[in-house]
Formats: structure tokens, sequence, C-alpha cells
């Protein structure tokens, strides 16, 4: 039995056609830079029904999966509880407090938390994170002229 392969590409190509009536997804993102998505599927000689389905749920794990690091990535992206205020009475207090620490040489107002881990012997890793892309403007302003 020949054994049939279903690609990103060729789904991409069978599936991601853009209608005029409806915008379908994108889906050829979803397996940048990781090789073929159907390298593990096993394949069943002689029931094609069988591999058929072995693809399809291939594809649905590698989907969620893509979801849920994408998702992961948004959150560290657009986490606003990243920081910690410590207040005082005065500035005075504020840099009396950044001198006992041993901390005078730090930007006063804005601390990197980082930085003071590095000062404290902490093993805080880093973030990487992916610069978030510009976004065009919306369809209705491309064709305005500015006066």
């Amino acid at each position: 039995m020949k054994k049939i392969t279903i690609t990103a590409k060729t789904l991409v190509q069978s599936v991601g056609k853009k209608s005029s009536a409806k915008r379908l997804p994108r889906i050829e993102t979803m397996f940048e830079d990781e090789g073929d998505p159907l390298a593990a599927v096993k394949y069943v000689e002689g029931d094609l029904e069988q591999s058929a389905a072995n693809e399809e749920t291939e594809l649905l794990r590698l989907l969620k999966e893509k979801k849920k690091a994408l998702l992961d990535q948004y959150r560290i992206n657009y986490d606003t509880d990243y920081w910690v205020a410590l207040c005082f009475q005065s500035s005075e207090q504020r840099n009396e407090f950044l001198e006992k620490v041993g901390w005078p040489a730090l930007d006063r107002k804005y601390i990197n938390g980082l930085e003071i881990a590095r000062r404290l012997g902490l093993d805080v890793k880093p973030i990487i994170l992916k610069p978030r892309g510009l976004r065009g403007h919306p369809k209705r302003y491309k064709r305005e002229e500015v006066i």
C-alpha cells in the first residue's frame, strides 16, 4: 500500500487559500522552523483510515502545543504584575536606605530587579523577551491624507 503523507505545506495549500467570503487562519505560521510536523505519525500498513486518523491526532496535538506556547509567551509579554514598589516617607529616607544596603550607585527611582538580585548573590534567570511587532494602521485610515 502506498504511504500518503500530508505535509504542513500541502495542508496550507489546500486549506489556507484565501476566500473572499471568509478569511481562513494562516496555519503555516504554526509550523515554522520545526521540520516535518508529521514525522512522529505512526502509519498502519493497509489501513488508510487509521493512518489518516493518526495524522489528524498528531496535527491536533501539535496545534494545541503551539497554542499553549503562544499563550504562555503572550502572558509573559503582557504581564503587568512584574514590579514591586518600596515607599518611604521622604527621599532622604529612601537615600538612607539605599546607602545602608549598599546600593548608592543605582538609579534612585527605578531599580532593575535583576541588578538587585545579582548584588544579593541570588540567581534569578532573566527572560528573553521577543520584541513585539508594530501593527499597521487600520484599513480605514490607509487612504486618509494628512492635511
